[in-house]
């Protein structure tokens, strides 16, 4: 059995870190794609392909580690007009990690990130898990915290490729930051639900924008 998540997040989670970004105020018909996971030598170059294929930007939250052990890809998606922001330098769990560790690797990866690209910090902890403490050093650093408002489970194969794509169909609304994964577990499903979402988007109207 895969684990419990949701894929509309409700307000009541949201307001846990209230300074977080959710999602954008609906003023427009914007959508913000975001990426976790990567940079993957199985996936990241289709992946780039697919977006460039239908004009889409997007986010790409990169572990550290995978940073320093795949730079020309990471080099790829700067070189492509997307973004690179911060998810930790492994997948390890913030909640595992003490607090003087998970600073040393949220810098580190910064370090990796500044080398590619000049632009504010964007932080995403691994599983969105965040201790108190760690989420008040980020505020002190004026480190911007994203989470994300739709996670349609493109990891979670307890569902089908069709359900996944039902997801976004069903539950898109103006202004959500929607997690996916840059990851090879997960392309193959990406390469199935994204253009049809994409092409989805594109007749009502929206578009996609870099998180800032």
């Amino acid at each position: 059995m895969s684990a419990f998540y949701f894929k509309k997040v409700p307000k009541f989670i949201q307001c846990l870190f209230s300074s977080a970004l959710w999602s954008e105020i609906p003023t427009q018909k914007t959508l913000y794609l975001t990426f976790d996971d990567g940079p993957h030598e199985e996936s990241t170059l289709r992946l780039l392909a697919l977006l460039d294929r239908f004009d889409v930007k997007a986010t790409f939250f990169c572990q550290g580690k995978q940073l320093h052990r795949m730079s020309e890809l990471a080099a790829e998606i700067v070189s492509n007009g997307h973004r690179l922001a911060n998810h930790g330098y492994t997948h390890q769990s913030s909640r595992q990690i003490p607090n003087d560790r998970w600073l040393a690797e949220l810098e580190e990866t910064e370090k990796w990130i500044d080398k590619l690209t000049r632009s504010a910090q964007l932080y995403r902890p691994p599983y969105g898990r965040l201790t108190w403490c760690q989420y008040a050093l980020l505020r002190k650093r004026e480190t911007k915290l994203v989470m994300w408002s739709l996670m349609p489970g493109d990891f979670d194969m307890q569902q089908s490729d069709r359900e996944c794509l039902e997801v976004l169909l069903s539950q898109t609304t103006a202004g959500d930051v929607i997690v996916l994964h840059d990851h090879a577990k997960t392309i193959q499903r990406l390469e199935f639900i994204l253009p049809a979402y994409f092409m989805f988007c594109q007749s009502k109207g929206y578009r996609f924008e870099l998180l800032s």
